[in-house]
């Protein structure tokens, strides 16, 4: 990866953390819009909640946006006078200014130097800097030159992953996250008597780090091509997979939270993206702005429900078309957005309870990085069949931050 890639990479997360910014605060504006037109107070109280959850996406995606403005400008600083050894993890930026050069031939070599290393020993550490902007960026991997032995497969990671609050937590040996249990009710007091207390209730949430690891292989025919492209592609198949790893336990962690709220359904019918969103929030509110993850095939269901009269769709899917697995929902006034994931079970009633979608605000969950990402890659393992192993492993955590931040929808077993 070149100096101008580095900057291509961060210039990108900012191009889209700006349009992000953009486009939530058109929604902000749509939703204060609302304000003029509201006539009841559970109206009131669903406008102002919308509102709420909008301005903290926006003030989250500004500390994001400043993060990779930060690193973009941090680019251009030269490392510090008394480091003798530059680590791999680095940017390249400063390893060429810490060997002086200014010459563009010194710079590819000493890239390609980097690259020769990884090449002749097989390890590489992936900086949390690094990472962190992979699992924040929009999801898509470039496809590097393409070698006999292995075709990739289409998109296998769910956008989950560009969804959730990332926190870089290198460093620390736990997160504890405080939220809010209950919030403070005022009371009535007769004359001379002494004020009811209304005190907020705050409990804390521990996100523990957890070895996640991964396993995959390549062409063995890849490491014939130069150290920089072999480079490359163990370095963007690794980091593929930390993001496959990190959606399954986004999921799994959400449906074993005490956090979140379950809802019983039986199967997909004309009701139950209704039920779905408004089981979602407290008893006086709607929470808007949420995203229903589910199966491809209960995505499909949704698409076969048919009215009992017409025998019309009931349901209007929109795939979003720069991101197919991700679109919306709609149901007469209600639009909803949805995430395909492979890791949500299919809707299906069998002899035994099985939860399946989530429902809810993806920044109420917070994934925490630990460490950097250690790459390491053998040919011992699957010799007989030419490929190259590749293992990662990393210290991540996560948990749902917010009481009631999800609703997972459970199918109870046959009676």
């Amino acid at each position: 990866m070149t100096e101008i890639d580095i900057k291509n990479y961060f210039t990108n997360i900012i191009d889209k953390r700006k349009a992000d910014i953009a486009e939530a605060e058109k929604e902000l504006d749509e939703v204060e819009k609302k304000a003029d037109a509201v006539e009841t107070e559970d109206q009131a109280n669903a406008v102002v909640d919308e509102a709420t959850a909008l301005k903290a996406k926006i003030e989250a995606l500004k500390k994001e946006l400043k993060d990779a403005e930060d690193q973009l400008a941090n680019l251009d600083k030269p490392a510090p006078a008394d480091e003798e050894k530059p680590s791999e993890a680095r940017s390249l930026k400063q390893l060429i200014e810490k060997r002086g050069s200014n010459n563009m031939e010194d710079n590819k070599n000493l890239i390609e130097e980097r690259a020769q290393k990884f090449a002749e020993t097989g390890k590489m550490t992936i900086s949390n800097i690094e990472t962190r902007a992979m699992l924040v960026s929009s999801g898509k991997i470039a496809t590097p030159t393409k070698v006999s032995g292995i075709n990739e497969l289409n998109n296998e990671v769910s956008s989950i992953v560009d969804q959730v609050d990332i926190e870089d937590c290198e460093g620390m040996g736990s997160d504890k996250v405080a939220y809010e249990f209950t919030a403070p009710t005022a009371g009535v007091t007769a004359e001379g008597a002494s004020y009811q207390a209304g005190d907020t209730v705050v409990e804390f949430v521990t996100i523990q780090p957890e070895t996640i690891t991964t396993i995959s292989s390549i062409s063995k025919q890849v490491r014939k091509q130069s150290p920089l492209k072999y480079e490359e592609k163990v370095r963007k198949n690794a980091l593929n997979a930390l993001r496959k790893k990190a959606s399954a336990r986004i999921i799994e962690n959400i449906v074993a939270s005490n956090l979140a709220t379950t809802l019983d359904i039986t199967a997909i019918d004309a009701t139950t993206l209704r039920k779905i969103a408004l089981n979602y929030g407290g008893d006086e509110n709607v929470v808007g702005n949420a995203v229903l993850y589910l199966n491809k095939a209960d995505l499909v269901s949704f698409g076969d429900v048919r009215g009992t009269n017409d025998k019309k769709a009931v349901y209007e899917i929109t795939p979003d078309a720069s991101n197919p697995n991700t679109g919306t929902i709609k149901e007469g006034g209600l639009s909803v957005k949805y995430c395909i994931n492979s890791n949500c079970k299919p809707t299906v009633q069998g002899t035994t309870a099985v939860k399946t979608m989530i429902y809810g605000q993806p920044m109420k969950y917070k994934m925490d990085m630990f460490s950097d990402y250690d790459v390491a890659v053998s040919e011992d393992y699957q010799f007989d069949k030419g490929l190259l192993t590749i293992r990662g492993d990393a210290e991540i955590g996560g948990a749902v931050v917010y009481k009631d931040g999800f609703v997972v929808v459970n199918v109870p077993a046959k009676a």
